[in-house]
């Protein structure tokens, strides 16, 4: 049976965030995937690479003028 475990690594040992139903002394085989970036970092580079551009409403008063 597989489990997802989210755990916290601190002081060279893997710290399980939740409950985990094992024996003591059972083995496991544990899969590490680094966390990935979240939508609020993706958003922030999109917005750091997006090129700069003119406010859309100053250019809109500026033609109707």
């Amino acid at each position: 049976m597989s489990k997802f475990v989210r755990a916290r690594y601190e002081d060279g040992v893997l710290k399980p965030l939740g409950r985990i139903d094992l024996k003591e002394g059972e083995e496991v085989f544990i899969s590490i995937e680094e966390r990935g970036r979240s939508l609020v970092e993706l958003i922030k580079d999109l917005r750091d690479e997006t090129p700069k551009v003119e406010d859309p409403v100053k250019v809109l008063e500026e033609m109707r003028k």
